[in-house]
């Protein structure tokens, strides 16, 4: 029983990440919690599997500015930075992907 409930409440959330990547898609913005590439304009290349941590309004609904988090493929170190809407672009949905993201959000 508790692992129906457990697929349910994952189904149930995947799902909701999912309208929510959409609904900011169709205002050319992202999501908390999207899976995004950012570009790293210091070593000229795009990171792969940046996750945007906040969304911030500061200057208006219409131009938001991104924390986001990620992996330096030169080290390891996990980095947080913020930045905005040209240094990103937006993965294709990946649910196994995007569950690990919230699964470890649920955990903090």
């Amino acid at each position: 029983m508790r692992l129906i409930m457990a697929e349910r409440q994952k189904a149930v959330l995947l799902e909701g990440q999912q309208e929510r990547e959409q609904k900011a898609s169709e205002l050319d913005q992202f999501a908390k919690q999207q899976r995004v590439r950012y570009y790293h304009k210091l070593s000229d290349q795009w990171i792969e599997d940046a996750v945007v941590e906040g969304v911030h309004h500061d200057d208006g609904p219409e131009k938001p500015y991104y924390t986001i988090r990620y992996v330096r493929p030169e080290d390891g170190a996990k980095m947080e930075k913020q930045t905005t809407e040209d240094r990103l672009e937006g993965m294709e949905f990946d649910p196994e992907k995007t569950w690990e993201i919230l699964e470890a959000k649920t955990k903090r």
